[in-house]
């Protein structure tokens, strides 16, 4: 009796420990997600204003 509830005891206890290492393997991938998204975000305004500045120039040469 006692050496079955062990069993599940050790069984119980590696459940767990495996839930909290794949918890801690999402929380790490959604943080290098949210950065790389934060990184493109930053990317495409960057990327916005040189097309903002290079249509400022295209009228200042027309004038």
């Amino acid at each position: 009796q006692e050496q079955t509830s062990d069993l599940d005891f050790m069984r119980s206890r590696n459940m767990e420990a495996g839930a909290k290492d794949n918890l801690r393997k999402c929380d790490e991938l959604e943080y290098q997600l949210t950065s790389k998204q934060q990184i493109l975000s930053s990317l495409k305004s960057s990327s916005n204003r040189m097309s903002s500045t290079s249509t400022t120039f295209h009228i200042s040469d027309q004038e």
